[in-house]
């Protein structure tokens, strides 16, 4: 005999009755753990801004762009599971947002990377990397409801594009 899978309870964990997300908080590490190390995190940092602003800065843009990358990355690996084209928009946005986050911090003043460039090419480039991430925000909320799928590679060419108009009107 078959059985039929109740979908109102698709998104229960392992234990009848419990919802996913509240399992999971069960078995992740302990909050009081993630905000100690947060406060540590934040207690090392201060200090090394104050005394090295540029390996502060470094450091810190560093994250940012594992960040972005992390997000592209799953969202790509994900584009054949999930049918949401704001999914597919912002984990492409960011991968260009990333990019030029990466110019951004190898431009900044005192790396050595470009001499020849001012400290206002990477301000621009920081700013540039601001208007495309509110961009694909706004944009990925006028998509939410959208029912026909858009191809990721148009949504990644069209990201493309306009990080790439973006860094040439720098």
């Amino acid at each position: 005999m078959e059985t039929v899978r109740d979908q109102s309870n698709s998104d229960l964990g392992p234990a009848a009755g419990t919802p996913l997300s509240e399992s999971f908080l069960k078995s992740a590490v302990p909050p009081g753990l993630m905000t100690a190390a947060a406060l540590l995190l934040i207690a090392g940092l201060y200090p090394l801004s104050r005394n090295n602003y540029l390996l502060f800065h470094t450091l810190v843009e560093t994250f940012f762009i594992v960040v972005s990358f992390t997000v592209f990355s799953i969202g790509w690996n994900a584009r054949k599971f999930v049918r949401d084209n704001s999914l597919m928009l912002l984990s492409v946005a960011f991968a260009v947002i990333g990019s030029i986050e990466l110019l951004h911090s190898l431009s900044y003043k005192g790396m050595g990377i470009f001499p020849e460039i001012s400290a206002n090419v990477a301000t621009q480039l920081w700013i540039a990397a601001r208007y495309l991430e509110a961009a694909a925000f706004l944009v990925a909320a006028i998509l939410l409801n959208r029912k026909e799928l858009i191809s990721p590679w148009l949504l990644l060419g069209g990201s493309l594009l306009a990080g790439l108009l973006m860094v040439a009107l720098i």
